[in-house]
């Protein structure tokens, strides 16, 4: 009980809770997780938990968005560290899974907005060369 009064007074510091945002257990915890992402939300076998989510939706980085009229995944088709040994980044190659890797240093023309109606490389390519 004392870890859950601490992380509440953290959560208020740092002005994450506040009326209407935390709903408040009407129980102990047993276990406290911390973001509802996958990871958070799969340990469904503890009972009692109490989970502290700083947005206001659940699942981390999974999310789809609407962009040009599509409804279009984001987030959590992201593989990091694909030069080690990342085991999504291995489950990828055993399965020859299509991958892109992106070259960050160069501006692509797959830059568009959320619409979906007008390409961006060039607005892009305009800032940087004014930098």
């Amino acid at each position: 009980m004392m870890l859950v009064a601490f992380l509440r007074i953290l959560l208020l510091a740092i002005g994450l809770e506040g009326d209407g945002v935390t709903a408040r257990p009407d129980h102990d915890p047993s276990a406290i997780i911390v973001g509802a992402g996958i990871s958070g939300a799969s340990d469904a076998g503890i009972e009692k938990i109490l989970i502290l989510e700083a947005t206001d939706r659940i699942g981390g980085r999974i999310q789809k968005v609407n962009f040009g009229g599509h409804n279009v995944e984001v987030g959590a088709h992201w593989v990091d560290g694909v030069n080690g040994k990342d085991p999504v980044w291995t489950f990828v190659n055993k399965l020859n899974l299509r991958a892109f890797i992106p070259e960050f240093n160069k501006i692509s023309s797959s830059v568009y907005q959320q619409d979906g109606d007008e390409d961006m490389s060039v607005l892009l390519f305009q800032r940087l060369q004014k930098q």
